[in-house]
């Protein structure tokens, strides 16, 4: 069943599916004082905590809001509710309307949510990389290529980096949407 938040500007309620765990939006994957905002998916128009509650409980793959559909409200803040053009997220480090802080951290999972203002193929290991960027949703080994050796077991070569699920602990303090 989907939280139910109400915003105190437009006096709507949004419902957040997924797995919350509190009335701030946090879910099950993604704990922390700052995770306060849920995402509206562009292939449903749900809002959800996180691209992993959508995974879980969504019946099919997410989409990423295209770069032409920015100006459009998609982002929740789980502290008063108001909802922020995707845009307004981007260039935000806190919620304009209430100040709450949002987890800078989130930028890391970008593309899980939102296609890049541009696509340099430089940046890219392999064509199974640029799907990563192509609208669809991302799996483990699109995203494993991106991951900075840091994240993953340094002391092993590339062919032995870390899923995704590793590279992203659940609910630790620095993690992050």
């Amino acid at each position: 069943m989907p939280h139910q938040f109400n915003s105190p500007r437009t006096g709507g309620p949004h419902s957040v599916h997924g797995k919350p765990i509190d009335r701030h939006t946090r879910c099950v994957h993604y704990g922390t004082v700052f995770d306060i905002v849920a995402i509206r998916f562009y292939c449903c128009e749900l809002y959800y905590p996180c691209h992993l509650c959508h995974d879980e409980c969504a019946n099919h793959p997410a989409m990423q809001w295209p770069v032409s559909e920015r100006t459009q409200k998609a982002i929740l803040c789980g502290e008063c509710a108001e909802e922020l053009s995707v845009t307004e997220y981007l260039e935000a480090s806190e919620c304009p309307s209430c100040g709450s802080r949002f987890n800078e951290g989130c930028r890391l999972h970008s593309l899980f949510y939102f296609e890049p203002d541009s696509f340099e193929p430089d940046s890219f290991e392999s064509d199974s990389t640029h799907s990563a960027t192509s609208g669809r949703n991302t799996s483990d080994s699109d995203v494993d290529s991106h991951a900075d050796s840091s994240d993953a077991d340094s002391n092993d070569s590339d062919s032995n980096q870390a899923p995704l699920a590793e590279l992203l602990p659940r609910n630790a303090s620095s993690e992050s949407k």
